[in-house]
């Protein structure tokens, strides 16, 4: 358990060096490795989301491809397509970017929602088909997605049983002027060796993380509040309280327990919760978000302390 910690403090460090003041997105990036889900993120360019996803695959030697997102992007480009082979008389489909292990669509939102669609099946049940053939995409497999909350234009809105499919969904900004002046006085021309780790090893030892019933019942409760409470207009979903569990044993592995604690989950709930919440216009009129939502419900489930931020 704390030789993975010491792995965890490693890869941190060194994603650290290049992205500095971004702890959050980070650890749920590599929480999302582990867990074999999915990340979006959310911030204006130039702010650490492309280089923070190829620097992770880099330093775990884990196959990355790019794929910027247009409104003339298709389904085929991602996928895959079929050709015929003139040499052996026969058809046969070459498979498309998405068969990597950390795949990075860049301004998801600008796809078309066909082809959004598209990556449904990938998303959630990790496979690809194409012409009736239908192949297990590798492991791990993470598609990290962003999109650019400042610029509206000429983009289409994620539906929400997408937005459902990604575990996290984090939002970036440019940090304060301190940071980057320490960001300016770095070498960052270093190249460091891959890190060696047995990644299915890791997720066999995450399932032996202990989850106790008074924790189980804290989390059902956040998740409870938002299919309740008067704000909201749809609440978390099924699968949401899954990956949700399977976040919380992640953290608490990647941190070097052995069970999981009330901080974890805290610390989570946002991440998780906040693009799988809908709000009512009436509260989102006056400026309130989900973020607020989860401030409040967690400030009650913790007898109006602030929220665990560790």
């Amino acid at each position: 358990m704390y030789v993975e910690m010491n792995f965890y403090n490693e890869i941190r460090n060194r994603l650290d060096d290049l992205i500095l003041g971004n702890n959050e997105a980070i650890e749920c990036l590599l929480i999302a490795l582990y867990c074999q889900k999915h990340i979006l993120f959310e911030g204006p360019p130039g702010c650490g989301k492309t280089l923070l996803a190829k620097s992770l695959s880099q330093n775990l030697d884990l196959t990355y491809t790019r794929i910027q997102a247009t409104d003339d992007l298709s389904a085929k480009d991602i996928l895959g397509y079929v050709i015929f082979d003139r040499y052996k008389l026969r058809e046969k489909i070459v498979w498309g970017p998405i068969k990597n292990n950390i795949v990075l669509i860049d301004e998801i939102n600008r796809m078309k929602p066909k082809t959004q669609s598209a990556l449904f099946e990938a998303l959630g049940e990790k496979t690809v088909s194409v012409n009736g053939q239908t192949i297990y995409l590798p492991t791990p497999h993470i598609v990290v997605a962003t999109q650019n909350p400042h610029d509206k234009s000429g983009t289409n809105q994620l539906p929400p049983p997408q937005l459902d499919r990604f575990l996290f969904q984090i939002k970036m900004d440019y940090v304060e002027k301190e940071i980057e002046k320490k960001l300016l006085k770095k070498n960052n021309t270093k190249k460091n060796s891959p890190l060696k780790h047995e990644y299915m090893e890791i997720l066999a030892e995450i399932e032996k993380v202990s989850v106790d019933e008074k924790k189980i019942d804290y989390l059902m409760d956040i998740i409870e509040q938002t299919r309740i409470r008067r704000e909201c207009i749809r609440g978390a979903s099924t699968r949401c309280v899954k990956d949700f569990y399977l976040a919380a044993k992640t953290r608490a592995y990647l941190h070097g327990c052995e069970k999981v604690e009330i901080s974890d989950i805290d610390f989570l709930a946002h991440p998780i919760l906040r693009h799988r919440i809908r709000l009512n216009p009436q509260n989102q009129s006056y400026g309130y978000t989900s973020d607020n939502l989860v401030d409040d419900i967690i400030r009650k489930k913790s007898g109006g302390m602030t929220p665990h931020k560790t």
